[in-house]
């Protein structure tokens, strides 16, 4: 994911511009895609996100 931070912030020519920015995978093609050595799938993705979603809005106190 750094790299596609990095690619960002370079593209506009501002290198802070990486400690604010976040891709947001919307499709993976089921083993094309992966972390840490597993292929993630769509569906890993979307429960990833949604859980990420869920401790955020928990951290802000919004339920």
């Amino acid at each position: 994911m750094s790299r596609f931070t990095g690619m960002v912030a370079e593209a506009v020519g501002d290198p802070t511009l990486a400690d604010r920015t976040w891709v947001l995978l919307t499709e993976a093609v089921p083993g094309g895609w992966g972390l840490g050595g597993h292929a993630n799938t769509n569906d890993e993705l979307v429960a990833a996100a949604r859980k990420q979603i869920a401790e955020l809005r928990e951290m802000a106190g919004d339920q």
